[in-house]
């Protein structure tokens, strides 16, 4: 967890830019500040820009018979946060993730290997990320409904709003937000990008 709250994050970032004048506390002109470091914040949370260990969660789906597509957005039962990467998928029979249970590796796929073939039912051992929905082949059958397919995920942290409120980074990414922060202004923020596609990188060590 970071040391540095939102408030010494602004007096750092405004003393990085030569302490202007035209950046009072309070209101509209504060309210930029803090946008500026958490378009930062946010950027550097994507798995491929580092993948921090402290995002890493899990989500489990329950399988539904004949239903290859399950959507990926907030609105679902299954999860609470917005996703920023897949980092691996399993199938488990059973329905919850149990160590006991029999598991299988869900093999990533191309959206042209879904694309290119008919698709029949029986236990998943593939799948694919479009347009923010999962989509498994083959389809859960009804000997495999009810099942679930957990997904290994990096989960987009809340942004920073209270004075006193601190990343979930370790503590040594405050001073590389508050460096990034002037580069940003610069350039009117960061862009949002959807890097669900995204989806296929490992690890290189255990901490990211």
């Amino acid at each position: 967890m970071g040391t540095l709250t939102l408030s010494t994050m602004r007096s750092e970032l405004l003393f990085d830019l030569g302490n202007r004048t035209d950046f009072p506390d309070g209101g509209a002109e504060e309210a930029r500040l803090n946008r500026w470091i958490n378009s930062v914040y946010e950027h550097v949370c994507f798995p491929n820009v580092h993948k921090h260990w402290e995002l890493e969660s899990s989500i489990t789906i329950p399988l539904v018979e004949d239903q290859f597509e399950y959507p990926l957005d907030t609105g679902q039962s299954y999860i609470t946060r917005e996703i920023l990467g897949f980092k691996a998928l399993r199938y488990v029979e059973d329905t919850a993730d149990s160590y006991t249970a029999r598991r299988s590796q869900l093999v990533p796929r191309g959206s042209s290997f879904f694309n290119s073939r008919t698709h029949n039912s029986a236990t998943p051992n593939a799948y694919t990320i479009l347009r923010k929905n999962l989509i498994v082949t083959p389809g859960p059958d009804s000997t495999v409904a009810g099942n679930v397919v957990v997904c290994e995920v990096w989960e987009k942290p809340d942004r920073l709003v209270a004075d006193g409120d601190v990343t979930v980074l370790i503590d040594w990414w405050d001073e590389a937000l508050i460096g990034e922060a002037p580069d940003r202004t610069e350039l009117g923020g960061v862009e949002e990008t959807n890097y669900l596609p995204d989806l296929h990188t490992e690890r290189s060590n255990p901490r990211g």
